[in-house]
């Protein structure tokens, strides 16, 4: 039996409703590649990317307007892809201001050492710009899926889950033959991960929240390492039982699959 302090985000405010929206807004024009527009960064696809070129040199600065002032808890980016054998960028910084052009320091030296999705959270504070400053020690290329703008994450508490939960790695990579026969192996990006989870025995009320769970997707899940990542419900993969008594229980089943 394991205890497992589940935590999501269900909302990026970086990120439109619908095209037509007027905010979330760039406050700023970012250096930008003609065929991946830093206005990609507004799209809730992670795979419509923004690429920072290697010009202009030095630091980058995304400034977004929200419209009006909100609380927001967690920041942070998702699907970040550095060049081949690129560094950069090593670091990144966030700052807020209800009005624009003055900025309150939120944190810097965060690592972008790590994954594609890197986030952090913070008490949280209410704001209607922010600015995310990327460093660049050696004016490296890179591109980005979004920014990460949310409230503190929600948690489905501590729940008992026996037997556990089983974590696959999925690994990135194609195979193929040369025309004598021998195998080729080629990697095609980082390894993934899918989890599988059984919840036995819970409640009505824990039974609503991971079926919610599975509506929200794709969402940001934290996971028990403290590390950050969109994950999508495998199709079909939310299948519960009810246990019959004069309070019915359910037995739960749900997988994740992390996105590339």
């Amino acid at each position: 039996m394991a205890l497992y302090p589940l935590s999501y985000y269900v909302s990026n405010r970086a990120v439109k409703s619908t095209p037509a929206s007027t905010y979330p807004a760039l406050a700023n024009v970012p250096p930008e590649d003609a065929d991946y527009p830093a206005s990609n960064l507004l799209r809730p696809d992670r795979y419509t990317l923004w690429k920072c070129p290697a010009s202009p040199t030095g630091d980058v600065t995304i400034d977004i307007d929200l419209g009006a002032n909100v609380s927001i808890g967690t920041v942070g980016v998702l699907n970040l892809i550095k060049a081949d054998g690129g560094i950069d960028p090593m670091f990144m910084a966030w700052y807020y201001g209800t009005t624009y052009g003055s900025w309150t320091n939120l944190a810097t030296g965060i690592s972008l050492l790590g994954g594609r999705d890197v986030i952090s959270a913070y008490t949280p504070v209410s704001a209607r710009y922010w600015r995310v400053v990327f460093d660049r020690y050696a004016d490296g290329v890179f591109t980005l899926g979004k920014l990460f703008l949310g409230s503190a994450p929600a948690t489905l508490g501590s729940i008992i889950m026996s037997p556990g939960s089983t974590r696959t790695t999925i690994l990135q990579r194609v195979r193929n033959r040369t025309v004598s026969g021998v195998p080729v192996v080629s990697t095609t990006g980082p390894n993934r991960y899918r989890w599988d989870y059984q919840f036995l025995r819970v409640g009505q009320t824990t039974r609503d929240s991971l079926y919610q769970l599975a509506v929200y997707a794709p969402l940001l899940i934290v996971d028990t390492y403290n590390t950050a990542m969109e994950v999508d419900v495998i199709e079909d993969s939310f299948v519960e039982s009810v246990v019959f008594g004069p309070t019915p229980v359910f037995d739960v089943s749900l997988s994740l699959e992390q996105l590339p």
